[in-house]
């Protein structure tokens, strides 16, 4: 396979069976793992191989169609649409015995059996659905891949455009540019958003970029925004930042 899967969850396995906010249902799962062990294993397991599993014969469209996955003493289910190219964790319990009421293979079949286990309609429009906590994901990555090579480089003014489809609104293009020196002591860089106003990303969201992509040992009190890059006056549907680094501090 030549492109990653998309990793998404059920926003019925998100509310009843993680306990977290529905809304994570636009992002994919890398994103979060970090909020729950079944999620973890979801995307070990499955980044590489979304399809490979021991198979749960009694549940699903087709023979062997959903798999199992091992959380510890816990089990959880997947299945893979290959024509999206996205793998479902579909359904997750703390408790396989069995043989015994308490098996949470159980609760995955009853809810087979009542329609409720594989991915809905709604689930698969907020596949195509862009939200802002999805543009926020891939702006992140772009942004910490971005300082890396501003830092390898420095004094030489990087940038990339974001590419983003949304199935309703259409595309988005969101551009970053980054500039870092840094003299052997002392990093001092520039960081300029241009955000197309229907994406929703404003002044705050973009704080929460910041403070994933830029070094931990910043000066918090030096990230200042700006009004002017260089000689350069920004420009409207822009929002710039300046901030300083001293790593022996």
């Amino acid at each position: 396979m030549s492109q990653l899967p998309r990793l998404r969850v059920t926003q019925r396995c998100l509310r009843d069976d993680l306990g977290l906010d529905v809304a994570h249902a636009s992002r994919d799962a890398r994103h979060y793992c970090a909020e729950h062990e079944a999620l973890q294993t979801f995307v070990g397991k499955r980044s590489g191989a979304p399809d490979v599993g021991e198979p749960a014969l009694r549940m699903g469209p087709s023979h062997g169609s959903v798999k199992t996955l091992h959380i510890n003493r816990g089990r959880a289910v997947t299945i893979f649409d290959a024509d999206k190219n996205v793998c479902w964790l579909i359904g997750y319990g703390p408790t396989h015995a069995k043989g015994e009421d308490r098996d949470v293979f159980n609760d995955f079949e009853r809810l087979d059996g009542r329609g409720e286990l594989l991915p809905t309609a709604d689930d698969y429009e907020l596949l195509e659905t862009l939200s802002t906590a999805a543009q926020i994901d891939a702006l992140t990555e772009l942004g910490l891949a971005l300082y890396e090579e501003a830092r390898s480089e420095p004094g030489v003014e990087v940038n990339r455009t974001l590419g983003l489809k949304d199935g309703k609104e259409g595309s988005m293009l969101i551009v970053v540019d980054l500039e870092v020196f840094d003299d052997g002591e002392a990093e001092q860089g520039w960081i300029v958003f241009t955000i197309p106003p229907q994406t929703g990303i404003g002044e705050e969201q973009l704080y929460d970029v910041l403070g994933a992509i830029l070094p931990a040992n910043m000066d918090g009190d030096s990230l200042t925004m700006v009004a002017k890059v260089g000689d350069r006056a920004i420009n409207y549907n822009e929002l710039a930042w300046t901030w300083s680094c001293y790593p022996d501090a």
